[in-house]
């Protein structure tokens, strides 16, 4: 059973998220646009909700983020922490290079489970 819900992604929206159910309890979260300090509160909302709605698994793609600073990192990270909190896994996806990028900058490909290697280089 899928079940999609969107937010975000109006005409004046930078960032559209798409959350759906792909198998009992693993939840995928899409995220399209720059995750940025204005749409950064967005990103932690639909993730926290997501992190609510399942007994196992939510996975970010941010294969189309064309844009992400600190405080997109921020909120990614906080999503981490509150899964681990709750025995649930974040596992972060496909991502841009500019994802890639930042991440490694910031170390996070040690510090958050992915599918995929982190490495800008990779």
């Amino acid at each position: 059973m899928t079940a999609e819900h969107h937010a975000g992604g109006g005409t004046d929206s930078l960032l559209d998220l798409t959350t759906a159910e792909v198998s009992q309890g693993r939840i995928l979260v899409r995220a399209r646009g720059e995750v940025d300090l204005t749409t950064a509160p967005e990103l932690a909302t639909v993730m926290r909700d997501a992190i609510g709605r399942t007994e196992a698994q939510v996975e970010l793609d941010l294969e189309q983020v064309t844009f992400i600073d600190s405080s997109g990192v921020g909120a990614i990270v906080v999503a981490d922490r509150l899964a681990k909190s709750v025995n649930r896994q974040l596992v972060i996806g496909p991502r841009s290079i500019f994802v890639a990028r930042v991440f490694e900058v910031a170390g996070l490909d040690q510090a958050l489970t992915s599918n995929q290697p982190l490495a800008f280089g990779s």
